[in-house]
């Protein structure tokens, strides 16, 4: 190796220039519901190295997102190792179901309304029901299910079929981001099994 500056140079032997790449580590924890891994499993990493992390949610749980060094909902998920990283999984609960009759605090009924308990295929020990040929006016049950984890929900409407009932009762389903008219034939497909409406996000 030859140093020189404006005045004069020295000659010394070979030098050997070592060259220390970066040594990382990534700590991938979890809460409740859930578990993680990485691919490859390793102590640490040489910088560069990617690495795959993979979240599976148990029993119950959906997977969130990650949260700590690195903020994402991606999963799997590649990690480029350029620094020491922490990271954590969480899950939260899958949504349950949610069922609302006559007789629950959330549903309000407004005109006129009768009680019925003759007709198969009804959730509970009865079912309220409304004759507009009756009463000269609209009815209307307005059902508020208390939704405390947002997601995809399938909705259904559990009624009594028959003869008599009307071919064409006016539904709507009301979120954050939709409004979603509906005629439902309640002369069939009735009873415990409902019939299905459009699933929207809450």
């Amino acid at each position: 190796m030859v140093v020189s500056n404006e005045v004069d140079s020295a000659t010394s032997g070979d030098a050997v220039l070592t060259v220390v790449e970066g040594i990382f580590t990534l700590t991938v924890s979890t809460g409740e519901g859930g578990s993680v891994s990485k691919s490859p499993n390793q102590a640490s990493y040489v910088a560069g190295t990617v690495v795959t992390v993979t979240a599976t949610p148990g029993v119950g749980y959906n997977f969130n997102g990650w949260t700590g060094n690195i903020t994402s909902t991606d999963n799997p998920m590649s990690v480029t190792m350029l620094s020491n990283l922490a990271i954590t999984a969480s899950f939260v609960p899958l949504p349950t179901d949610i069922v609302l009759d006559n007789t629950n605090a959330a549903v309000t009924f407004s005109g006129s309304w009768s009680t019925g308990n003759t007709a198969a295929g009804r959730y509970g020990p009865d079912y309220r029901f409304a004759s507009t040929i009756v009463s000269g006016s609209a009815s209307t049950a307005t059902y508020r299910p208390a939704i405390t984890v947002a997601g995809y929900y399938s909705i259904y409407v559990m009624y009594p079929q028959g003869g008599n009932r009307a071919p064409s009762t006016p539904f709507v389903i009301q979120t954050d981001d939709a409004y979603i008219p509906l005629a439902i034939n309640q002369q069939v497909s009735g009873g415990l099994g409902g019939r299905w409406c459009p699933k929207r996000h809450t």
